[in-house]
């Protein structure tokens, strides 16, 4: 939506990595899996001035409906107004 408005899209930095990673069901060949984010939690950066720290919830499901992946990614983002 940020972008339809012509407002600037937030620069993502490195990954420290994500967490509760859990496969709920097998993937086959011809699968189609429909993926999913949602911004769970978002805070300030203590050791990086202008970054802040966004955890996302990431799902992903395949063409009956049934979840197979499910995890938490975290990454670095610049701040609104950071420069």
């Amino acid at each position: 939506m940020r972008r339809a408005r012509g407002e600037p899209i937030a620069t993502f930095g490195p990954s420290p990595g994500f967490r509760e990673l859990k496969w709920l069901k097998p993937v086959y060949v011809g699968d189609i899996v429909t993926y999913a984010t949602e911004v769970i939690e978002k805070r300030a950066s203590n050791s990086r001035p202008g970054w802040g720290l966004m955890s996302i919830r990431n799902s992903g499901v395949n063409q009956k409906g049934e979840a197979v992946i499910s995890f938490i990614s975290v990454a670095f983002v610049e701040r609104r107004g950071a420069a």
